[in-house]
Order: structure tokens, then C-alpha cells, then sequence
């Protein structure tokens, strides 16, 4: 049996999103404390300038999406 852990290695927490990763978090945490904590910890760990791009593509992409549905917004 795998032994829990308390806290994610950085950048870890990212990569953990596919439904059947999800009964993986209950390895990695023992509390969802913990696991408000791990979130905390990787927010803080992300670079403002990561942050600000991130930000920008997202705008980029959504203006794309209306321009090809624009019908689909009025």
C-alpha cells in the first residue's frame, strides 16, 4: 500500500486533473486541510509574470472563440 503524503512536490498539484487521477489525491492527502494548503502552496509558487501571460492567452483565446461564433453571443 502506497503511504500518504502531506504535501505535493512543486508544480505537482498541476498535473493532477484527469477524473481517474482524482482517487490519487486520496494517497497524497490525509485532510482536506491539506489539501487547501497544498492549493495555497502552488498558487503562491507561481510566478506573476506566469500569472500575467496565462491571463493574456486567455483573453486571445476568447476573442477567437467569439469571432467564430458570434452569432452565438447576441
Amino acid at each position: 500500500m502506497a503511504s500518504k503524503q502531506s504535501r505535493l512536490e512543486p508544480g505537482r498539484l498541476c498535473s493532477v486533473w484527469s477524473p481517474a487521477a482524482a482517487s490519487a489525491l486520496q494517497l497524497l492527502f490525509e485532510t482536506v486541510e491539506q489539501l487547501k494548503q497544498a492549493i495555497v502552496d502552488e498558487r503562491c509558487a507561481l510566478s506573476q509574470k506566469f500569472i500575467d501571460r496565462s491571463i493574456n492567452e486567455w483573453r486571445r483565446r476568447l476573442k477567437c472563440v467569439v469571432q467564430q461564433n458570434e452569432h452565438l453571443f447576441k
